[in-house]
């Protein structure tokens, strides 16, 4: 894992920045900071020999990822570096991002796993989403004329008819979050139909839960550097309907409720095959595991739990697709491909970790909580939705 330095002329700054990311971080990030100098008349400046030793701490052949506030603090840096053993220092790089949303951004990058590089870039585009916010977007930085187009501005919308039976069910969703993953650039979609507000594209669940049907009208926003690359690749999946069919939908209804048997004791069925049985009758019920919400003694701990779950559960996924695509083919296998991105979904996964680390919850009981909130947004769909189906 790639470990993260803060560089600052003042202790308390780099040391309240290291708590709030460690937090972010989900405590699993190794993160140290190296502020101010050790004269308590004038504490204000900066120290290559305890950068020096902030790297060390935190170094691993990942790499490390040093944030500087302004000025000497460069300087101090890269003399720090210069006290490196030359293979320690190959693996040591200077971010030019600003310092807050830089840092915050490298340590949740850094916890799923992404390389040096990858984290620098993500980094370096923090700054984005505050810009857009404030609407700066288009507005000169540094004096300097922006780039019109693979610029990190590079904000680019486009309005899409679905017209594929499913809508943007799981299969969809699944090749969206699949060709943003390829591209240097991010991604998020509203359903203009259902007046919603825009979700993380990358994020199979909030896709999902958009309940956007055939007809609906979504909207696509991409930015970063490959925006105009990812809007065109965007575009040809929706142009092709994602590769399904477009025969208008019939109506559905979809229910995880328990029905009740009627007083006759008579409940029609829906026949599968011909021919005729009999014999005793049983309900086969789906039950989840208890899960106790017992308070965790050691965060770190119930994190690294999630974390091993989550491998455990992608590798038996990585099995199951593998054994459907030799029996069934590679359209039959996808739908295992989609189920393998929503055990990976970052919005979820970031309501997982926020919970075991702010509420003290064991990683179980934190999963099965956040996993209800999309359950419910799933079984409250409006009728008549395949939406609805997913509860189960």
């Amino acid at each position: 894992m790639v470990g993260i330095v803060i560089v600052s002329h003042s202790n308390e700054l780099a040391e309240s920045l290291r708590e709030m990311a460690l937090q972010v971080g989900k405590s699993v990030v190794p993160i140290a900071s190296a502020g101010g100098v050790d004269d308590a008349t004038d504490p204000i400046g900066t120290d290559a020999v305890k950068i020096l030793h902030a790297i060390e701490e935190v170094y691993s052949s990942d790499g490390v990822l040093v944030f500087m506030d302004m000025g000497s603090a460069v300087l101090s840096t890269e003399t720090a570096l210069d006290l490196l053993d030359k293979e320690k220092k190959k693996k040591i790089k200077l971010s030019g991002a600003p310092l807050v949303e830089g840092v915050i951004s490298a340590v949740v990058q850094s916890a799923s796993g992404l390389g040096i590089e990858e984290i620098m870039d993500e980094a370096d585009k923090a700054i984005i989403p505050k810009r857009n916010q404030l609407g700066l977007q288009n507005q000169q930085v540094s004096g300097k004329k922006q780039k019109s187009d693979h610029s990190e501005e590079n904000i680019l919308k486009n309005k899409y008819r679905l017209k594929n039976t499913l809508g943007l069910h799981a299969r969809p969703a699944a090749q969206i979050v699949k060709t943003i993953s390829l591209h240097d650039a991010s991604a998020s979609v509203r359903n203009i139909t259902r007046d919603s507000s825009f979700v993380n594209a990358k994020s199979m669940n909030s896709l999902i839960t958009l309940n956007a049907r055939q007809n609906d009208e979504v909207e696509v926003m991409t930015s970063g550097p490959e925006s105009s690359e990812l809007q065109s690749k965007l575009t040809s999946l929706f142009q092709k309907n994602f590769g399904e069919s477009t025969a208008p939908a019939k109506k559905q209804s979809f229910s995880t409720k328990k029905h009740k048997i009627p007083s006759s004791g008579i409940v029609e069925g829906i026949p599968i095959s011909a021919g005729i049985g009999i014999g005793e009758i049983y309900q086969h019920v789906l039950k989840l595991p208890d899960v106790s919400d017992e308070q965790a003694t050691n965060t770190e701990h119930e994190l690294k739990q999630l974390e091993k779950a989550l491998n455990g559960a992608t590798e038996d996924l990585d099995y199951i697709i593998e054994s459907s695509r030799k029996k069934f083919g590679d359209d039959e296998a996808a739908i295992f491909e989609a189920h393998k991105l929503l055990v990976k979904d970052p919005d979820l996964l970031d309501k997982v970790r926020k919970r075991i680390t702010k509420t003290k919850s064991n990683a179980a009981y934190a999963w099965k909580t956040e996993l209800e909130y999309f359950i419910d947004l799933y079984d409250n769909a409006v009728d008549g939705s395949v939406m609805s189906g997913r509860a189960v």
